[in-house]
């Protein structure tokens, strides 16, 4: 059997960039062993965030049951009391979007002077 030789060009470059290679996909396995260890913490997490809530709900549940009643004067104050701060702040809120929309409006139509401006 013959031997073959062949000559490679920039060997040492290219031995640096295989080494480089195994390099970052050891970094990429380790990434994927990190995001599936990841999963499983946010798999327990959820679980336990759940049971969480559901004690929460119980224990909402049985101060609700503790409490004595509201008197019916109490309730009719209080949703008249609702309806009044419940139609307040949309309109302010209103009043608010509105003058930020001028304002950008305003900041936009100097912007186009501007470009106007510059084209003559």
């Amino acid at each position: 059997m013959k031997h073959m030789h062949t000559v490679i060009e920039d060997s040492l470059q290219l031995r640096k960039q295989l080494l480089e290679s195994a390099l970052d996909s050891t970094e990429a396995l380790k990434n994927a062993e990190t995001l599936k260890s990841m999963e499983g913490d946010m798999i327990i997490f959820r679980k336990q965030l759940k049971a969480m809530v559901k004690t929460l709900r119980l224990s909402v549940t049985k101060v609700q049951q503790c409490l004595p009643e509201i008197p019916p004067e109490f309730k009719q104050q209080k949703a008249v009391q609702q309806t009044a701060v419940a139609e307040e702040p949309l309109v302010q809120q209103q009043d608010l979007f509105s003058s930020q929309r001028d304002h950008f409006d305003q900041d936009l139509e100097s912007i186009r002077e501007k470009i106007k401006a510059l084209q003559r």
